[in-house]
């Protein structure tokens, strides 16, 4: 899953956006098995700029948007294009 848009506990009028731009890990966890990933992927930065695309079109209820859901995201080497 690349986006996991969900809905704020404590706000149910505003949203989360947790991006996953990263599918690859260099830890290995025994709790997690997201190292495991047979086929780890980079999110590209026309997804990247569809996401935004969606946050801006919500507007006003983005509550917080995290760079993390599974996989270790400073590993994607188009991470400080998406910063900027």
């Amino acid at each position: 899953m690349i986006l996991k848009k969900v809905r704020n506990v404590l706000r149910h009028d505003l949203w989360d956006y947790k991006v996953t731009v990263s599918s690859f890990c260099s830890a290995r966890c025994e709790s997690c098995l997201t190292w495991r990933i047979k086929q780890p992927k980079y999110m590209s930065f026309e997804t990247f700029k569809e996401i935004v695309k969606d946050a801006v079109r919500n507007k006003g209820k983005v509550f917080q948007f995290h760079f993390y859901s599974i996989g270790e995201s400073t590993l994607n080497p188009l991470l400080q294009q998406f910063l900027n």
